[in-house]
């Protein structure tokens, strides 16, 4: 594993040590819509209560690294598919911004389309 992140005791959880934030290790089970992705972080916090939420576009954006290709991360078994960022678009927010980390490039989809989520806390 990449000495910038670090496995919990339990598995479940990896710190990333350049960012300070806490990714679940594992993507969550299933596709989301993006409202839908934001109603599972809320149930997974109440349900832990831990303050899991869907992450920022920045947050997700930190993960890629653009020298790596499917998946461009070093992320621990991070899986080359489309994650839902909690960021709409601006100017028409029937649209809100996800990470491909097949090459890592940022786009925007209709929120009605179903895309991975990675829950992260912190930061």
């Amino acid at each position: 594993m990449n000495p910038r992140y670090e496995l919990s005791a339990n598995g479940q959880e990896v710190t990333d040590h350049q960012t300070g934030l806490i990714w679940r290790k594992n993507p969550e089970e299933g596709k989301f819509t993006f409202n839908e992705a934001q109603a599972h972080a809320k149930r997974i916090a109440q349900q832990t209560g831990l303050p899991w939420r869907v992450p920022t576009l920045d947050e997700l954006t930190s993960l890629v690294d653009r020298t790596l290709t499917n998946p461009a991360s070093t992320f621990p078994d991070i899986p080359s598919e489309c994650f839902w960022s909690s960021l709409p678009c601006l100017g028409d927010t029937n649209y809100a911004w996800y990470v491909f980390f097949d090459f890592g490039y940022v786009y925007f989809s209709y929120r009605f389309n179903t895309n991975a989520v990675r829950l992260v806390r912190g930061g």
